[in-house]
C-alpha cells in the first residue's frame, strides 16, 4: 500500500466517523476541548455543528471514492458533467476600418446574449459574421438565430444532442461550406439528406 493510497484510506474512514456522529447525534452539552471547535459551537448551535460535521464526513469520503475509481477502476465523471461550457462563439471577417468600440467582430457569450446581439445588430454586422460555434453546449436542435447570418462559412456543433437539422433551412446558407457533427446522435437519414447538399463539407 503507497503512502496515496493509505492517506485516501484515513480520509475514507474519517469521513465515515463523521457521517456515524452526524447520524447519532452526541450529548448537546458536550463541551468540545479545542478552542476552535467551541467557537464553531457556539456560532451554529448544536444542529449547526453536526451539518457540518456531516458535510464533512459525506466530503471526506466522496473525495476518496472518486479518486480510487478513476486512477484504479478508470471510471471518470461523464465528459458532459465537466465540459459544458454554455458558451456561443462567433467569429467576423477582419476588418482594417472595424474601431475598437464598434459592435461588431468576434464576440462570445452565452446563448441569450449571442442571440440577442445577432437579432438587434443591423444587417451590415450580421454579414461580417463567417463562422459560430456552439461546441460542448449539449443542445437538442441547432438555434433558429444560426439561419439570420447569411454569410456563414461554418458551423461548429461539436458535442451536442443533435438528432435533426432544417435541410431547407441549411440550404438557405448559400455561403455555408462546413459543419462540424462531432459527437452528436444526427440520424442516418438526416445525415445522408445533408451530404447531398454538396457544397457542405461534413466533419462527423
Amino acid at each position: 500500500m503507497n503512502f496515496e493510497t493509505l492517506l485516501l484510506t484515513v480520509f475514507f474512514l474519517m469521513g465515515i466517523f463523521f457521517v456515524f456522529k452526524w447520524r447519532k447525534g452526541w450529548n448537546q452539552n458536550y463541551v468540545p476541548s479545542k478552542f476552535s471547535a467551541r467557537i464553531i459551537k457556539e456560532a451554529v448551535g448544536y444542529n449547526g455543528t453536526r451539518f457540518l460535521v456531516g458535510l464533512v464526513g459525506a466530503i471526506l469520503i466522496i473525495i476518496p471514492m472518486l479518486i480510487f475509481a478513476n486512477q484504479v477502476l478508470g471510471i471518470s465523471l461523464p465528459h458532459r458533467a465537466t465540459s459544458k461550457s454554455n458558451i456561443v462563439f462567433i467569429a467576423a471577417k477582419p476588418d482594417e476600418n472595424r474601431s475598437l468600440y464598434s459592435p461588431g467582430g468576434d464576440r462570445y457569450g452565452d446563448l441569450q446574449s449571442i442571440t440577442d446581439h445577432i437579432k438587434y445588430s443591423n444587417p451590415e454586422i450580421r454579414n461580417t459574421y463567417f463562422k459560430i460555434s456552439f461546441k460542448d453546449n449539449y443542445l437538442n436542435e441547432l438555434p433558429l438565430i444560426t439561419f439570420e447570418l447569411q454569410n456563414l462559412e461554418e458551423i461548429d456543433l461539436s458535442n451536442n444532442d443533435i438528432e435533426y437539422l432544417p435541410i431547407d433551412k441549411l440550404k438557405s446558407l448559400k455561403k455555408l461550406r462546413k459543419i462540424i457533427l462531432t459527437n452528436n446522435p444526427v440520424s442516418p437519414e438526416n445525415l445522408n439528406q445533408i451530404k447531398q447538399l454538396q457544397h457542405i463539407q461534413i466533419i462527423k
